[in-house]
């Protein structure tokens, strides 16, 4: 169309041409229409998107003090329990339970049937009572950790664990391995949370478990040998796991760092080694 104009100097345009003139104009001008629309359309998103994310941090910010709240009434009834517990001692009532080297028989399985009926959701059992729970407590005048040992209980899969636990330290002694006696390196923070990482690779999802090397061996003979030794190992791997996934992102990292310093950390650690977990 050009050329003619250019080279045949017509004087006027073939009615043709002038067709497709005004077709080209039209179609350039509903391209910068739809540009113009898809401009609009991306500024709409991204404000859509911004606002989204102010509701989102809204959000996590009320639960985080939700958290917060249900973590001072879990405290609150702990430290309730324990002035009960501590008024029962100066009353005259013992508590009937045997020391294995330091190492208390808690019985937890013959309490099964006294599981109470008002059950705790895991996120309203905090990091520090937790903690006290899993170590067992220290001997029978341990009122603080019996109390948080009642208090975790009340959550079904952390009682589930704990059975196992006292399970799994029972059968420890049976070979003379009190986990008192161990002083086993507690892992990096962050390896503990790798381990619950999906997206990580196998090798960076691996505990350190130093301190056992001279027990590991004779174990790994046992565990093949033992369908009970090894039934009680697989079970306490499994519920510590399920643990860490639904609670490990709601602890500080010195509460992560003192998990391999209580008594049912040290054993899953043992487990983990001896399963060639880790």
């Amino acid at each position: 169309m050009v050329g003619s104009l250019w080279f045949q100097n017509k004087d006027t345009l073939p009615f043709e041409e002038l067709i497709l003139v005004f077709v080209t104009i039209a179609i350039f001008y509903k391209i910068f229409e739809l540009i113009n629309s898809i401009s609009k359309l991306s500024s709409s998103i991204n404000t859509i998107n911004n606002q989204q994310n102010g509701i989102e941090k809204k959000i996590r910010k009320i639960s985080s003090e939700i958290r917060q709240l249900n973590s001072k009434f879990a405290k609150l009834q702990f430290n309730v329990q324990a002035c009960e517990k501590q008024s029962d001692a100066t009353d005259g009532n013992k508590i009937d339970t045997e020391i294995v080297r330091n190492q208390l028989e808690l019985n937890i399985n013959q309490k099964t049937n006294q599981l109470p009926v008002k059950l705790l959701k895991a996120d309203l059992v905090p990091w520090d009572i937790l903690l006290k729970a899993l170590h067992f407590p220290s001997d029978k005048n341990d009122t603080s950790g019996f109390a948080a040992l009642h208090l975790a209980r009340k959550n079904n899969s952390i009682f589930q664990l704990l059975r196992v636990s006292e399970d799994f330290l029972n059968l420890l002694a049976q070979d003379g391995i009190y986990l008192d006696d161990l002083k086993i390196e507690p892992p990096p923070v962050q390896a503990w949370l790798n381990f619950i990482d999906p997206e990580k690779k196998l090798c960076s999802r691996r505990l350190s478990c130093n301190g056992v090397d001279t027990q590991i061996k004779n174990l790994k003979v046992r565990i093949k040998s033992d369908t009970v030794f090894r039934d009680t190992a697989l079970m306490l791997m499994r519920r510590f796991d399920k643990l860490l996934r639904d609670k490990l992102h709601s602890a500080e990292d010195h509460q992560i760092f003192q998990i391999a310093n209580t008594r049912s950390g040290k054993a899953f650690l043992i487990v983990g080694r001896i399963l060639d977990t880790f």
